[in-house]
């Protein structure tokens, strides 16, 4: 029979090295990470979707597949544009201090993007499929 146990999840550890006790906070830890994460995203992505849309869009001739290529680079510019926002929250506040229409805009487009890459991608396999 096994017994029914929980995982206690705690915020800050303690890590013993050569007998000196450290508290490492986990939370600070993910808050930096993120930060790491968020800016390389952001600075990435802007510059190569950038790159994409000049390219694709103004030095190619427009085919069916350029044209998905250049709207799928719009969108992904887009949401690399949006992750601003949460750039800015991260690093400078703990809280939200942009404006409740910041905040509205920032949740709605994060679920708005998923949401629509899914269908943008089912709906082009489908087409390519069927022509």
């Amino acid at each position: 029979m096994t017994s029914n146990t929980t995982l206690l999840l705690h915020t800050h550890s303690v890590v013993s090295y050569h007998h000196a006790n450290t508290t490492v906070e986990i939370e600070a830890i993910k808050d930096k990470l993120s930060i790491v994460f968020l800016t390389i995203i952001v600075l990435l992505g802007t510059a190569g979707n950038s790159v994409v849309i000049w390219v694709v869009g103004f030095c190619l001739k427009p085919t069916v597949t350029n044209v998905w290529l250049v709207n799928l680079a719009v969108a992904d510019l887009i949401f690399c544009l949006t992750r601003i926002t949460s750039l800015i929250k991260t690093i400078f506040y703990d809280h939200w201090t942009l404006g409740l229409f910041l905040c509205k805009f920032n949740g709605f487009f994060n679920y708005a993007k998923i949401s629509a890459v899914f269908f943008f991608w089912l709906s082009s396999v489908w087409i390519e499929r069927s022509v």
